[in-house]
């Protein structure tokens, strides 16, 4: 916070008793330093205080300047502060009269100064899309992975993956791609990097083909993401894909690959079978002798 305390009088305003300026910062707020460019500003960090003694000349101005961290938590909110001056208007050495800081940067008189503070939100689904349930062996399975932000800033590209999906070995990934960033494929696994704007998604599509590890399997499969809530250039916040149409949260996606069947005969097809096997053969021997 940068406060201005200006003197629009021809008289000094002198250093009385008492402070001339006083800000209690928000709860949103954790005070880490005071100064000024003339009195004395004092920081009293355990009680979010901002105290300034001092004297102002006619015609002239002080220069306060508050530093301090917004506090985790505080993600979405609008922080709103004033500071209270106190002055000497009828010069009798006592400061009687008070009043309001004002943002300049809003129209009217003794605005508070607020802002909101930004951060990013990130949810990711996982559908998957196969020709029937239950799948088999060679049918394609694509996944469609959708990352929202729903925060009132950009989910930046930082260092690390931002999404990582390792599919599983019934699986055989025939391609990754993305509406925005980069992805790549390594192996089983596929990672994504990028950025995801405010209030805004990225969608990646996995397409696999169905191989003979996943023959009879219920094949169920997650990824995992990670980004920078805070905004402070690191990726701190992690959690797993959710598929939507099942009830619940961080829900795998999963589907079925049937066993194939190899057709069995039955008792008496197998003696029937065996008793036209001996006529044909009983028949060819008796062609032998004949001829």
């Amino acid at each position: 916070y940068t406060v201005v305390l200006s003197n629009s009088s021809t008289t000094a305003q002198l250093d009385n008793a008492g402070n001339e300026f006083t800000d209690v910062l928000p709860a949103g707020l954790t005070l880490v330093s005071a100064a000024a460019s003339s009195g004395t500003a004092v920081a009293n960090i355990g009680s979010n205080t901002v105290n300034w003694n001092g004297s102002i000349p006619g015609g002239g101005s002080v220069t306060i300047t508050i530093t301090a961290t917004v506090k985790a938590g505080s993600e979405g909110t609008t922080i709103s502060n004033q500071g209270t001056v106190a002055f000497d208007a009828d010069g009798n050495g006592s400061n009687e009269s008070t009043a309001l800081t004002d943002d300049p940067s809003v129209a009217g008189a003794a605005n508070p100064t607020s802002f909101v503070v930004r951060y990013a939100a990130i949810a990711v689904t996982k559908t998957v899309s196969v020709p029937m349930r239950p799948a088999t062996i060679g049918s394609s399975a694509v996944y469609t992975i959708t990352l929202s932000n729903t925060g009132n800033a950009a989910s930046a590209d930082n260092a690390g993956n931002e999404l990582t999906d390792v599919v599983p070995l019934g699986l055989t990934i025939t391609s990754a791609t993305a509406t925005a960033g980069t992805t790549v494929v390594t192996g089983n696994t596929v990672t994504w990097n990028g950025s995801v704007p405010a209030g805004g998604s990225v969608v990646v599509t996995i397409s696999t083909l169905i191989n003979q590890a996943g023959v009879g399997q219920n094949i169920s499969n997650q990824a995992s993401f990670a980004y920078d809530r805070d905004l402070n250039g690191s990726n701190e916040t992690t959690g797993i894909s959710d598929d939507p149409t099942v009830a619940g949260v961080a829900d795998a996606t999963t589907f079925s690959v049937v066993t194939p069947v190899i057709p069995t005969l039955s008792s008496l097809a197998l003696l029937l079978l065996s008793l036209t096997m001996l006529g044909v053969a009983g028949m060819r021997t008796a062609r032998r002798r004949g001829g």
